[in-house]
């Protein structure tokens, strides 16, 4: 039975509980390859009650042309000049009626119960406002426009049980396109804005985790594709995106002390007035070691003195005495990865997967540039 026939007890049939309508959101931009598979695990979705808007922003492969081959009442395909994510979102979002609003990334791939359980914990949960799930991230490496080779996989399970304290810290538990919330508390908060570029998702999960509680549903519901392109692997992206979740942090601490922020004040001037940070030094710091692991010495030079720029420590100082020696003398290049080996182990799993990950990506990549 359709979801038509459970609102309204067509064909006779009695007359059965509403169903809330979830609206699911997605926003393409060159993704011609990775439509169909993606949409219709949407539509093959156990929960009935959907409405799915997807945007195509303004891409200029087949990406749209593949969308609207997709035929099926509950989605609405819609094309616009490229606006960037954000604001891609953001008018998703506004086309949408549901009561609950599911975020689902291009390409990626949402298993059939996700809704169903999401909103079920939702349901039976008032005070929890938004919700994650475990996740899986499948690295890919494209070798043409009409093959991408699944070569990597690893299993994300995000831990909500430090609260807003974790988030505030930077234990981020989502990766964004597994979520689901409500649309009150979005709106509550003022919704994505446009000043975050990259980092968008936790700078909304810190406004709305000061107003509502978070959860994570702890069964793998949901597959993230990685991209050679994505915000993940490019360097530049990355750089943006650390730092702009830093400056959320910094957004988050002056709304609790001062019922206000940098962006509330300043609008698209606020990072103009923000202040020199001890965490995104560390955090471009880290960011420098995963380039000297995979032998990237010029730009873990460029990344570390922007580490020192922010502030001098002594991790980010004897890692530029290193690049520097390891620049002037090969031989200690070896010795210097090899050091750096040696102290993963004595860090967390997770991070040892993040070097051995961006190690691999990197690699792919070269192999990818070297083949055009």
């Amino acid at each position: 039975m359709d979801a038509n026939s459970l609102r309204s007890g067509a064909l006779g049939s009695p007359q059965l509980p509403l169903l809330p309508l979830v609206s699911i959101v997605s926003v393409y931009y060159n993704r011609q390859d990775c439509v169909d598979e993606s949409i219709q695990s949407l539509l093959n979705q156990t929960y009935p009650n959907l409405e799915i808007v997807v945007i195509d922003d303004g891409s200029s492969d087949r990406t749209y042309e593949r969308l609207c081959q997709i035929k099926d009442p509950r989605l609405k395909v819609i094309s616009t000049a490229n606006q960037g994510f954000v604001r891609a979102i953001k008018y998703a979002i506004s086309l949408t009626t549901g009561k609950f609003i599911a975020i689902h990334g291009s390409g990626d791939i949402s298993l059939p119960q996700r809704i169903d359980r999401q909103l079920n914990l939702l349901q039976k949960n008032s005070e929890i406002g938004f919700v994650g799930c475990y996740i899986k991230n499948m690295y890919l490496c494209q070798n043409n426009l009409n093959e991408a080779n699944q070569s990597h996989t690893v299993l994300l399970m995000g831990d909500e049980s430090r609260g807003i304290d974790g988030l505030r810290a930077g234990h981020n538990p989502f990766t964004h396109g597994e979520v689901m919330f409500r649309r009150n508390v979005y709106q509550s908060v003022g919704g994505y804005r446009n000043l975050f570029k990259y980092g968008q998702d936790y700078d909304l999960w810190l406004r709305m985790a000061m107003i509502t509680k978070f959860a994570i549903v702890k069964e793998f519901l949901y597959i993230r594709n990685v991209f050679p392109d994505g915000v993940t692997v490019r360097l530049e992206k990355l750089l943006l995106q650390v730092c702009l979740t830093d400056f959320s942090r910094q957004c988050i601490e002056q709304r609790i002390n001062d019922g206000e922020d940098l962006i509330d004040r300043y609008g698209e001037y606020a990072l103009f007035f923000r202040a020199k940070s001890k965490k995104l030094a560390i955090a471009l710091w880290k960011l420098a070691v995963k380039l000297v692991y995979s032998c990237q010495l010029d730009q873990a030079g460029y990344i570390n003195q922007l580490s020192l720029d922010e502030k001098r420590l002594i991790s980010n100082t004897l890692l530029q005495f290193m690049i520097w020696i390891s620049q002037k003398y090969h031989p200690f290049r070896l010795l210097m990865r090899h050091s750096i080996g040696l102290a993963v182990n004595h860090i967390s799993s997770n991070h040892k997967i993040e070097l051995k990950t961006w190690e691999y990506l990197n690699q792919e990549q070269g192999q990818n540039q070297g083949d055009r």
